[in-house]
């Protein structure tokens, strides 16, 4: 016997699961860690659920990755092939790196909507009280981000890693005012890049259609340019 989905619906994701199987034919599966995740490739998708702990906020949270997906929204996928373009940006965007940009960009979008759903914030992330970025961690970046005129890759990944984490925690509770500061201290240029881009990104409309005026392509394509910029013949070790 299968999992019965409207365990994990109710009135507020029901729009969302509707448009979701619109375009995907969903299978709902039981999860092998208890926690809740899916799956897509073309039209087929799957959404792992703990059987034993029904959570319609975490199975939304699910549903609403495949829904940017229903929006032909693809971020992640498309700056990491503009970093598979570059050879001094796959230096310093590891695979993991990428992979985290991407949730987290996704994660921006989706809980706008989830929030507008009127489901629990704290439920969103299993991570959700946890604090990102540490003084520690930041202490330790600031001794290895530079040495002389050579900028530290892996120091450079952990730096755009921490930045993103923080702008995509939903936690008001947390406060990363110190953090910021010293990132922007350490690197204003590569700050601004950031800050730049999550601005944009915070601000694009998912529901639009008017791909001359509002297409994820174009916020991707700045970004790319304004690294490229940044980049400005540094040297990476």
């Amino acid at each position: 016997m299968g999992i019965d989905v409207n365990k994990f619906l109710d009135k507020r994701n029901i729009p969302i699961w509707d448009a979701v199987s619109q375009s995907f034919e969903i299978k709902i599966a039981p999860s092998l860690n208890n926690e809740y995740s899916c799956y897509s490739k073309n039209s087929e998708a799957t959404i792992y659920v703990d059987a034993k702990n029904i959570c319609v906020a975490s199975f939304t949270h699910e549903l609403l990755h495949l829904y940017l997906k229903v929006k032909g929204i693809f971020i992640g996928a498309g700056f990491s092939n503009q970093v598979a373009a570059s050879r001094t940006l796959s230096r310093i965007f590891s695979g993991a790196l990428l992979d985290h940009i991407g949730n987290c960009l996704d994660h921006i979008k989706m809980f706008e909507i989830y929030d507008a759903l009127g489901f629990d914030s704290t439920k969103f992330i299993l991570d959700f009280d946890s604090h990102k970025c540490s003084n520690s961690e930041v202490s330790n970046l600031k001794k290895n981000y530079k040495k002389g005129n050579n900028y530290n890759t892996v120091a450079v990944d952990f730096y755009i890693g921490k930045f993103i984490a923080i702008h995509a925690d939903f936690n008001d509770d947390l406060d990363y005012d110190s953090c910021l500061t010293e990132l922007k201290r350490l690197d204003p240029g590569l700050y601004n890049v950031l800050e730049s881009f999550i601005i944009e990104w915070e601000e694009f409309d998912i529901e639009s259609t008017d791909l001359l005026t509002n297409s994820y392509h174009m916020v991707l394509h700045r970004f790319y340019e304004d690294l490229k910029l940044w980049l400005g013949g540094k040297q990476f070790v």
